[in-house]
């Protein structure tokens, strides 16, 4: 009992917090649209998903990742409408200057450090295969159902990797996965782990940089021989992680895999170790 108790306060505040994200984010959206239609008459938005706008203007198609202008928004202080007008305008010219200079090749030597994965559906793999014409860089998180996808993380903008992108930095997909790895590792370093595993508690990594499911990768290479602890990635902005239920029961853990914040990433749990991640 004690452990439900609080067990079903988290599983509360979850939902809670997934309710008024996914309310404020269409609202956010909305404020976008209009921002676009503004500023340029001739944008027309082709599709409108959580995390993206797809908009065509002028006969070419561009798409908008809203990650970061939602984080941009979330930092206002105060949160007007034209500070959310100037968020709105950083990250719209970041689109522009994207595609004006998409000609240019990448190099290691600047985007290296920019380099980080990030945890898909299988169906968001083929979906983006569809539209870039080509199966992107990828590799399958073992049995889960999930995918590493990678992208170059800009400070207004996410690229996702191509095929074409991943020659021009000179990498094959092993040295590609290890160099995004490494860079996500400044952003969850051993030790964040290591308190986690210490406190004996459920804890909930929320950093909402759009990379939290993706701290799971670091998990089993930070873990020693003989080390397990749980894990969900519900959604791509939330890493529960825990210890394994001593009785064996985990159904607790399986009802928090259910609640997703956002677009459902795994809907079940994770056991891992230092040699991998497998489902419960």
């Amino acid at each position: 009992m004690n452990f439900l108790l609080p067990l079903l306060s988290l599983i509360i505040l979850v939902l809670l917090f997934r309710m008024a994200a996914k309310r404020e984010r269409r609202f956010l959206r909305a404020e976008i649209i209009a921002y676009l239609k503004e500023r340029y008459p001739d944008c027309t938005i082709t599709a409108e998903y959580d995390d993206r706008l797809e908009m065509q203007r002028g006969g070419g198609k561009e798409t908008m990742f809203l990650d970061k202008v939602y984080a941009g928004v979330a930092a206002l202080k105060p949160n007007t409408p034209e500070a959310r007008r100037n968020v709105f305008r950083r990250f719209v010219d970041a689109v522009r200057e994207h595609h004006e200079t998409a000609g240019r090749a990448l190099s290691l030597r600047i985007e290296g450090d920019f380099i980080l994965p990030r945890l898909v559906t299988r169906g968001f793999v083929e979906s983006m295969a569809r539209q870039i014409k080509e199966t992107p860089p990828h590799r399958p998180l073992s049995a889960t159902g999930l995918d590493v996808v990678y992208v170059l993380d800009g400070e207004q903008s996410v690229m996702y990797l191509t095929g074409k992108h991943v020659s021009e930095l000179g990498l094959d997909l092993e040295a590609l996965h290890a160099r995004a790895l490494q860079n996500l590792g400044k952003k969850f370093p051993e030790e964040t782990l290591r308190k986690i595993l210490d406190s004996k508690a459920i804890n909930v990594v929320k950093s909402l940089d759009s990379y939290d499911a993706a701290r799971l990768l670091l998990v089993p290479q930070y873990l020693k021989e003989g080390e397990t602890i749980a894990a969900a990635v519900p959604d791509r902005d939330t890493l529960l992680l825990a210890g394994i239920p001593a009785d064996g029961n985990w159904s607790g853990l399986s009802k928090l895999a259910r609640v997703a914040a956002g677009d459902v990433l795994l809907d079940r749990p994770l056991r891992v170790s230092s040699s991998g991640i497998e489902l419960v």
